[in-house]
This record gives C-alpha cells, structure tokens and sequence, in this order.
C-alpha cells in the first residue's frame, strides 16, 4: 500500500525545517526566554503558512465547533 502521506523532497525538507524551528520554540520557552521562542513560533507559523498557500492545495481548515 503506497504512502498516501508521501510528498515531494523540496516539501518534506520544508517540514522538517519548520520542526526543527518549533523544537527550538519549545527550547527557548522552556529556558524561559519568551522573547525568542515567540519570535521562532511566529517564523514557523508563517513559513507553514506560506507553503500551504504556494501549493494552492485542496486542503481546508477545519471549522470551529460552535
């Protein structure tokens, strides 16, 4: 059964590169330096962001129960 996960090299490394931005996230707040783990939150968030909307996908954001 293939991978219906699976993704192009250029996609998978950008997904490993925000991971690894909001490990370091978790870091820095732990370390209590808020500062720069919401200044690395905001990065990953916007470098996710960013690739959802370049792959012009199909991919629809759940809506919040009411």
């Amino acid at each position: 059964m293939p991978n219906q996960l699976a993704c192009s090299p250029a996609f998978e490394k950008l997904l490993w590169d925000i991971r690894d931005i909001l490990h370091k996230a978790v870091q820095k707040q732990m370390a209590n330096d808020s500062t720069e783990a919401h200044d690395l939150t905001k990065e990953a968030y916007q470098r996710l962001a960013t690739a959802l909307n370049q792959l012009e996908s199909n991919i629809v954001a759940p809506n919040d129960p009411e």
